[in-house]
């Protein structure tokens, strides 16, 4: 059958794991504030190298234990840092049928 596909990269890989250079450090990732300067890093090297008139992508993988209480400083954090990227339109939240339709169109 014909059909589209998409081929779907740039994962950024598991938040907890960056500033350990994304080394297997499963289940002893502890998320950090140097994790997410990591996380800032790695965007800001994508940024300087993409093409802005075509869909790039980044996945940061959050896993469900990440998701409580101990780690919510460093989330917020990561947040605010994020959004001050979208707040001047230089990246955008998306779903990955976002990403699909955009690439499609």
């Amino acid at each position: 059958a014909d059909g589209t596909l998409l081929i779907n990269g740039g994962d950024a890989g598991e938040l907890a794991s960056l500033a350990e250079g994304r080394s297997n450090c499963h289940p002893d990732c502890k998320l950090t504030s140097a994790d997410v300067d990591a996380l800032k890093a790695m965007l800001d090297d994508a940024l300087a190298v993409h093409d802005g008139s075509r869909v790039g992508k980044l996945n940061i993988h959050i896993p469900l234990v990440l998701l409580k209480k101990e780690n919510e400083t460093v989330l917020r954090s990561m947040l605010a840092m994020l959004k001050t990227y979208a707040d001047k339109g230089t990246i955008l939240f998306g779903t990955q049928k976002d990403v699909y339709d955009a690439v499609s169109m």
